[in-house]
């Protein structure tokens, strides 16, 4: 009983540990990245914004089906965005899809947040940068949040048994924390073609203060 006991004491242990680093290891990344974009001047030219269709008709129908509690029905316009967006290279407007069909599954699908990450890892494999890069940084958030979630499964998991890469349930903190890591990486990758990409693009899924694309442009900066 002690020996069982000490055991679960030290998986614990190891689990808070291992955290500790991952979060020391995320603010690192988060902190050469900052350091690169202000002491680095980009090697190419910053491209105009483009005039992208924002689909107002679209999201207007969107809201009110949102307002009324009917997420399902939301999600059928929203998934026809998805499509038109991707199909026009809407980029900014196929990221905002994404984003609201995680919200809208979210209310009544359960594995939710499973299911998203799957179908994110399909678009990160079919897209190119920068779409790709944005997607990583979601796709690290996703699974982030997931740990949160279901953090107290993972402090009660060994260390070490057996992983299915495909199947997040099986994943130990350790992996899970290189996997978040590893796309946050990613999405620094490339470097040049996100400063070459007008901030102003992609208004549509971002939140930003007055004046603040004066000293961040660019995805780069961002």
């Amino acid at each position: 009983m002690r020996r069982t006991e000490t055991l679960k004491k030290n998986n614990k242990m190891k689990t808070k540990i291992l955290v500790f680093l991952a979060l020391i290891g995320i603010t690192v990344i988060i902190s050469s990245f900052s350091f690169l974009s202000t002491s680095c001047s980009p090697g190419n030219a910053m491209e105009p914004p483009t005039d992208y269709p924002k689909y107002l008709s679209d999201w207007k129908r969107v809201d009110s089906l949102e307002k009324r509690r009917l997420p399902k029905s939301a999600l059928k316009i929203v998934d026809e965005i998805y499509i038109k967006a991707k199909a026009e290279e809407n980029y900014p407007q196929f990221i905002k899809a994404s984003l609201y069909k995680l919200k809208l599954q979210s209310d009544f699908k359960e594995d939710f947040m499973e299911m998203a990450i799957s179908d994110l890892n399909d678009e990160i494999a079919q897209s190119e940068s920068p779409v790709k890069q944005i997607l990583y940084s979601i796709q690290a958030e996703l699974y982030w949040r997931y740990y949160q979630s279901n953090r107290y499964k993972f402090m009660e998991r060994t260390v070490g048994g057996d992983i299915n890469s495909d199947d997040i349930k099986t994943w130990d903190l350790k992996h899970l924390l290189d996997v978040v890591i590893k796309n946050y990486l990613a999405s620094l990758e490339n470097p040049d073609d996100l400063k070459r990409t007008h901030l102003k693009d992609y208004d549509a899924i971002l939140d930003t203060s007055k004046h603040s694309k004066e000293y961040r442009p660019t995805i780069y900066d961002f």
